[in-house]
């Protein structure tokens, strides 16, 4: 599409700024308003139609119409997993816990794996029929089938937790939680943010390579 690795890497930025401050407040949004189930539907909805229009971006080679994909993606991508640690905190104690954590964050991570090797060869077979951004867009058409998906188990999982709390509601409350304030932020422990910063080095070191590199 004729961008230069500056412009390129504004797709990524675009992601990654509003998640500094918008998972705080999406977590806040899930715990005292609207719940762990609405909370994963609506940012699951954001990634589909962030990804969408993102591709309808490609497809008619606009790309600010890509940057405003990538954007409201951004709004929903990093919230979508403060849904899903929500949803394994609800339902999952103790050891078990520190299980499905590990075990979400290796499938995560396969499916970053799975999408660095498929959408080449998708690609790459389109273009045998297709050319330029024609072919980007629909192969990121393709590809946002998986995100159909998720949003499609975002509404199965609402399901089983309403379901369980009809049938656990004496023992316990699956569907939100303790509810929170910004007042809360006082009492948070120096270890927790020395936790963040831990994973700011982390995710710094590791991810615009990557984004660099594909």
């Amino acid at each position: 599409m004729g961008v230069d690795t500056t412009t390129f890497m504004l797709l990524y930025s675009l992601y990654s700024w509003p998640n500094v401050v918008v998972c705080f407040f999406g977590g806040f949004f899930i715990d005292r308003f609207i719940g762990v189930r609405w909370g994963a539907i609506l940012f699951g909805a954001l990634l589909l139609i962030g990804h969408y229009i993102f591709a309808v971006g490609a497809f008619v080679n606009e790309f600010w119409v890509m940057e405003a994909g990538r954007f409201i993606f951004g709004l929903g991508g990093e919230n979508l997993q403060v849904a899903v640690n929500a949803y394994a905190v609800n339902w999952f104690k103790g050891s078990q816990l520190n299980l499905v954590m590990g075990l979400g964050l290796s499938v995560s991570r396969a499916g970053s794996v799975f999408n660095m090797n498929i959408m080449e060869p998708i690609y790459k077979q389109l273009r045998e029929h297709y050319s330029g951004h024609v072919c980007l867009g629909l192969t990121l058409f393709i590809g946002g089938i998986t995100l159909i998906f998720s949003q499609y188990c975002t509404f199965q999982l609402a399901w089983l937790d309403k379901r369980a709390k009809r049938i656990l509601k004496p023992k316990t409350d699956l569907a939100t939680g303790e509810k929170i304030s910004f007042k809360d932020i006082k009492d948070f422990p120096i270890s927790l943010y020395l936790l963040c910063l831990i994973c700011v080095g982390f995710y710094t070191a590791i991810f615009p390579f990557i984004s660099l590199g594909l």
